[in-house]
Order: structure tokens, then sequence, then C-alpha cells
């Protein structure tokens, strides 16, 4: 009787042994998962902090600059038409006091263009000046073309390459037809 009863309690103590350490390895495991989960939240804290700090860097030092410069660009591929370019603090584009959104097609696709350029210019600052256009003037009448092709042949002496492509006649350094 005496070694039924031990054979009894070795046999519970080894079942409740066995799921202690199954129960201790899911234990450590997910205590584990939690750990890296924290150190994500940090991580991604962190990640937010900086991008907070550098939206207000952006609002206080990139747009003063990027507006002046996109303003003088639109001003110029518009032939005065158009003078003045705004990204806010939200992002939002307005021309001449108006949403890019009133727009026409040729209004909208001269204002992004000079956004680009000029944030192009003011980031880049002749680190990496190159400009890729394709289509830009497919929704321009001729005139509004031409000041556009005046103000990138303008820009040649500010950015090292400029490659457009398109379907109208133009006059450029090196012309490559298809």
């Amino acid at each position: 009787q005496n070694l039924e009863t031990l054979l009894i309690s070795t046999s519970a103590y080894e079942v409740a042994y066995t799921n202690y350490t199954k129960q201790r390895e899911v234990f450590e495991s997910d205590t584990a998962k939690i750990a890296e989960l924290e150190r994500t939240i940090a991580d991604l804290k962190s990640g937010r902090e900086a991008l907070v700090a550098l939206k207000a860097r952006i609002k206080s030092h990139l747009l003063p600059s990027l507006n002046a410069v996109s303003s003088l660009l639109l001003n110029e591929m518009t032939g005065g038409e158009m003078s003045k370019v705004e990204l806010d603090e939200a992002f939002n584009i307005t021309v001449d006091g108006f949403a890019i959104e009133a727009l026409s097609g040729s209004g909208k696709a001269v204002a992004n263009l000079a956004l680009r350029l000029g944030l192009g210019q003011v980031l880049t600052n002749r680190v990496f000046s190159v400009f890729l256009g394709d289509e830009l003037d497919a929704s321009m009448d001729e005139q509004r073309a031409g000041y556009l092709m005046a103000c990138l042949g303008r820009l040649r002496g500010q950015v090292s390459q400029i490659l457009v492509v398109t379907h109208k006649q133009l006059s450029a350094d090196h012309i490559i037809q298809r």
C-alpha cells in the first residue's frame, strides 16, 4: 500500500511537473513577446516624437522658403497670370488665395510643377540637382507651355540635369526623338 501511494504521488508529481514545464515555456515565450512589443512601442513613440519635431522644423524653415521659390517659378511659368502658390502648415495648396482644386487642369499642373521644382531647389540646394518631367505641358495651351519651357531653360544654370518628355516641339540642348 505504501508503494501504491508512492507510485500515485510520483505519477501525479510527473504530470504536474510536465504541465508546469509546458506552462513555464509558454510564460517565458509570452514574456519575451511582451518585451519585444514594449521595445517596438518605445521605438514607435520615439519615431513619432521625431516626426513631430521634424514637422515643426519643416513648418518654420522649409515652408517659407518653398513658398517663396515656388511663387517665383509659378509667376514665371504663367507669364504673370498667377503669382503666389502657398503650402500651408496642413500641407494644403492655395494659388493666389484659391484652393488648388478650384483651378483648371493647366493651373493645377503648373502650380504642382512650381512646388515640385521649388521643393527640389530648396531641399537639394544643388547637391543632387536633377529634374525629370513627363508630359508637363500636356494640359497647357501653347502660350503657357512656352512660359514653362522658358522657365525650365532659365533653370539650366541651377539644375544640372533637366529631362523632359513631351509630344510638343521644344528647343533644348539635346533632343531625342522617337
